[in-house]
């Protein structure tokens, strides 16, 4: 009795076991031996060497699932049992391997392709299905995965015969200059996506800042206005083309875009991912105190204003890192802005070009066109705000960009004696910038 019920145990593990393989490896490995089977039928594959990446074999949405990166381990194993040797780098392969596959509701359909590095000539092609339930669990996809399919959807694009080098920026929020931990994920995703892919060479902040640091600029000091957007001179001062991304919340999840500009911001390759609900946290969305600036204001007040940097007040910045403010007024109202830097210099930040009021408690962004970067002199920045019912003349006629022959206090006794005039309001904003 003892015996039948030791066999009866070891039978069922060993059932157990079996199952266990059939439905988490098992079939995953005879798929990959049946689809080099199939690519190797008539062709001589012994010595030639093989790219395969992970990223080239992807769902047809375009998501590299962890299905992807499974199936090339085993058809990587395959082919080195057909006697081919895999090479890492395209250039060094006689051939490389693209796929696809089409998951329906119990299935899933896979095709290979084998390709001339040549002339991009498809070599052989091979198909397979297997059941969807033998791998569900290898086609549920994470960040990761989401930024791996942009990254590639926008190299697939450039048509590129060697790396290029690339400035890869923050994305923002809505299209605006607004960063909630959501752009600095997606960034760091992104970049390792890139890195993945091994098509881009990514150019770094250590190396922007030194170019930074090697230009002595006269123009413009504290808070750099650059008259070329901050991607487009930051991607041109390090000889590279740029990235530029941006997303957008939906009902169902998160609109991804993207695009590879050149210096001239032509549109050279771009690209969109949608990512579900189901991925983002909710306090990935959250944007500081810019959303909130008009629900602080009383009607029955008198005129006030608020101003706020992107990463808030008293926030640090980095050279050439991009910065922008949000500005609010509580009645109808004409602003001006300046900033006064660690030089003691005041420069005119705003209005440029036409003067017009602002209408009251809707948010307003600065800059209006250009992007804004941190150039030297580093150190702490007050970026003054000014507000009145009534025009007032800018003082010495100057322009937008340009720096103001007068001190501090001579700035705020000009503007403070329009207050018996008109309704009147002030705020300040400090930030610091560094190296």
């Amino acid at each position: 009795m003892k015996r039948l019920i030791k066999f009866l145990i070891i039978a069922a593990v060993f059932k157990c076991l079996i199952l266990s393989s059939i439905t988490f490896g098992y079939d995953l490995r005879h798929l990959a031996k049946d689809l080099v089977k199939q690519i190797s039928k008539g062709l001589n594959i012994k010595d030639k060497t093989i790219s395969l990446q992970a990223s080239d074999i992807a769902a047809s949405d375009g998501i590299v699932y962890p299905f992807s990166k499974r199936l090339r381990e085993d058809l990587i194993f395959a082919f080195t049992q057909k006697g081919a040797e895999i090479v890492p780098i395209l250039r060094d392969a006689q051939f490389f391997v693209t796929g696809i596959y089409f998951i329906d509701k119990d299935k899933v359909h896979v095709t290979i392709k084998l390709i001339s590095t040549n002339d991009q000539r498809i070599v052989k092609t091979a198909q397979k299905t297997i059941k969807r339930k033998y791998i569900d669990k290898l086609l549920k996809a994470d960040l990761r995965e989401y930024a791996l399919c942009l990254a590639k959807k926008l190299t697939d694009k450039l048509f590129m015969q060697e790396k290029v080098r690339i400035y890869l920026s923050i994305p923002m929020f809505e299209g605006k200059q607004l960063y909630p931990r959501l752009s600095y994920i997606l960034f760091n995703e992104i970049k390792i996506a890139f890195h993945e892919i091994g098509k881009i060479s990514l150019v770094d902040r250590q190396t922007l800042d030194k170019t930074l640091r090697g230009i002595k600029t006269g123009r413009v000091r504290g808070i750099g206005i650059s008259h070329k957007p901050a991607q487009t001179l930051s991607a041109q001062l390090v000889d590279a083309y740029m990235f530029a991304g941006s997303f957008f919340k939906t009902q169902g999840g998160i609109k991804v875009f993207a695009q590879i500009l050149n210096s001239n911001r032509e549109q050279l390759a771009s690209a969109q991912v949608f990512i579900p609900n189901g991925l983002i946290k909710p306090e990935w969305l959250e944007t500081k105190e810019p959303f909130n600036l008009a629900a602080n204001f009383v009607s029955d007040k008198g005129l006030e204003i608020e101003i706020i940097p992107n990463k808030g007040k008293g926030a640090i910045y980095h050279s050439g890192e991009k910065i922008s403010f949000a500005f609010c007024v509580n009645k109808r109202a004409y602003v001006y802005v300046y900033d006064y830097n660690s030089q003691n210099e005041i420069i005119l930040l705003y209005p440029c070009g036409l003067r017009l009021p602002l209408t009251p408690k809707e948010i307003n962004f600065l800059p209006t066109e250009n992007e804004w970067i941190i150039e030297p002199p580093f150190g702490k920045d007050m970026v003054l705000a000014f507000a009145s019912e009534y025009p007032i003349p800018v003082p010495q006629g100057i322009g937008c960009g340009e720096k103001l022959n007068m001190n501090l206090k001579q700035l705020y006794d000009y503007y403070r004696k329009w207050k018996n005039i008109s309704g009147y309001g002030e705020a300040v904003a400090v930030i610091f910038t560094k190296p």
